[in-house]
């Protein structure tokens, strides 16, 4: 398992347990003590946002810059400086309600976003026939690669293979406890039949600093106010279990209670903040 698109993950559900803690602004990023950075010891990881005033500005995914566009608050365009890469937001009632990814101007990959009671329950994947076709590798698309799903999608594609000769269409189920989200199930139809991959979270108490993030920046760990402290990854391809991994996280925080530093198998992850 790729242990970068944890931290990035993007990483929500049918049935809820409600609190206050949701955010009472849709997909408006704007806590008091804001995300900077998010380095590692692997020299190829490398997250950064900077500001215009409360707005994200720029987003820097490994060597990869990105410019942000907004309507009002809303995010609704992030587009590649020195590539061809881009996403674009739509809203419903302030909630986001599609994201499309584009690759040298081609739609290869959207997403449409359900709710229950204003609170993110499932997500619609639809990858285009021409990247099935061209065997797109979306966990080595910076602007891809970070999103929760982007293995469960590559997988997807090479179990398919090339000559499928069709769209790719999935989807996730979010389930929480709480504020958390605490299992997502995700499954795409191939040629061999469904894959499925089912995620088991347990969290800390501390802040989580991707909390209230944009999907498209964050992905479904924007959607969890705390930290994730393990993982349990179970994989299935038609009903046959093929996989079963778990992953364990190890934080120190600073005063106000957001991760300083995170600890996985391989590598130690560095954060820092707004003042």
């Amino acid at each position: 398992m790729k242990k970068a698109t944890l931290i990035l993950m993007s990483l929500v559900a049918l049935t809820f347990l409600f609190s206050s803690c949701h955010h009472t602004e849709p997909d408006v990023y704007n806590p008091k003590t804001k995300l900077v950075s998010v380095t590692c010891n692997s020299p190829y990881y490398n997250f950064q946002l900077s500001y215009n005033k409360d707005k994200i500005a720029q987003i820097v995914l490994g060597k990869d810059v990105y410019s942000v566009t907004y309507d009002g608050k809303l995010i609704t365009e992030i587009v590649g400086v020195n590539d061809d890469e881009a996403a674009r937001l739509t809203y419903s009632d302030g909630h986001i309600a599609k994201v499309e990814y584009y690759d040298d101007g081609e739609l290869e990959y959207f997403q449409n976003f359900d709710y229950s009671e204003g609170i993110l329950s499932h997500i619609s994947t639809f990858v285009a026939e021409k990247a099935i076709a061209k065997g797109k590798d979306f966990t080595h698309s910076s602007l891809f690669s970070h999103l929760f799903d982007a293995e469960d999608v590559n997988a997807a594609i090479k179990s398919t293979g090339k000559d499928f000769g069709r769209s790719l269409d999935g989807s996730i189920s979010l389930y929480y406890d709480g504020d958390n989200v605490v299992k997502t199930v995700s499954s795409y139809n191939t040629l061999l039949g469904e894959n499925r991959t089912t995620r088991i979270y347990v969290y800390d108490s501390n802040v989580n600093p991707y909390y209230g993030l944009p999907y498209a920046i964050a992905g479904i760990k924007a959607y969890s106010p705390n930290n994730v402290v393990s993982l349990r990854t179970v994989v299935t391809q038609t009903g046959i279990e093929i996989g079963d991994d778990l992953d364990v996280y190890l934080y120190t925080y600073n005063d106000k209670g957001y991760p300083v530093t995170m600890l996985d198998e391989d590598d130690l992850y560095m954060f820092t903040y707004t003042k």
